[in-house]
């Protein structure tokens, strides 16, 4: 599932039975054609298919996706459960989206919390085989661990479940801070240090080893800051990768 011109990838998640679902992001220009067309890499043209484009307001434009995670299943479950994800700002939009494969089933109930934004579902195969996509929102007051989300989807063969966080856009500064994961298995975690001068203002720690990222905030426009990320393995150290800004005023 390449993503069209103008798109990025989000992720794409297959349960390695019958299905595999891609979540992609663009930012909406004044002109928006009637519709878009994704393409099955593999050119069968046999393949049933289901999906929506939705949109969103107050999202930032620059890093929309706070954070995406997915799962899925092969044993039939009628309740498929999306990831839990964290988020480091207020007012993120959690998104459940779920795909499903089997016969005659559905139709999905979402999460209690959330709500239903798509469905629908494509027959075939003398109309016996549905595939069912589903996708629904809320939004979030906390940062945090989400929790997961389970949809109700009765009949379901095989599933995939995706979460996505939407970032929030704000007008107060914020540091979002990446970097080269380590390879070494015993790293178990990073230290974030945020420093105003020579002044250690915040710390943070970062799991679990593979982690690449972290944002921090909100931040004070004008004031200079010096970031810290230390890797971790168990007491030791490693030495610092250091990054100094000063938010400007949006």
């Amino acid at each position: 599932l390449p993503a069209p011109s103008g798109w990025t990838i989000v992720r794409i998640d297959t349960d390695n039975a019958h299905m595999t679902s891609g979540v992609f992001w663009r930012v909406a220009t004044a002109s928006e054609p009637a519709s878009y067309t994704f393409t099955n890499a593999s050119g069968d043209t046999t393949q049933q298919a289901v999906g929506a484009v939705m949109a969103y307001r107050g999202v930032d434009t620059v890093n929309p996706v706070e954070a995406a995670d997915g799962s899925t299943d092969v044993t039939g479950t009628d309740t498929i459960v999306a990831p839990s994800v964290t988020t480091t700002r207020p007012g993120a939009r959690l998104l459940s989206l779920i795909g499903a494969y089997g016969n005659d089933h559905g139709p999905a109930t979402p999460p209690a919390s959330m709500t239903e934004r798509y469905e629908g579902t494509e027959v075939s195969e003398l109309a016996v085989i549905e595939v069912l996509g589903e996708a629904a929102d809320e939004v979030l007051a906390a940062v945090g661990a989400s929790g997961p989300r389970s949809t109700s989807v009765p009949g379901a063969d095989t599933s995939v479940a995706q979460s996505v966080a939407l970032r929030p856009y704000t007008a107060e500064p914020y540091a979002d801070l990446a970097w080269t994961p380590s390879t070494s298995p015993s790293v178990d975690g990073y230290i974030i240090e945020r420093r105003i001068g020579a002044v250690l203002d915040a710390t943070a720690t970062v799991t679990p080893g593979n982690a690449s990222s972290y944002t921090d905030g909100p931040l004070v426009t004008g004031t200079t800051y010096t970031y810290r990320v230390i890797a971790t393995a168990g007491t030791w150290r490693s030495t610092p990768t250091t990054i100094t800004f000063t938010p400007a005023a949006c």
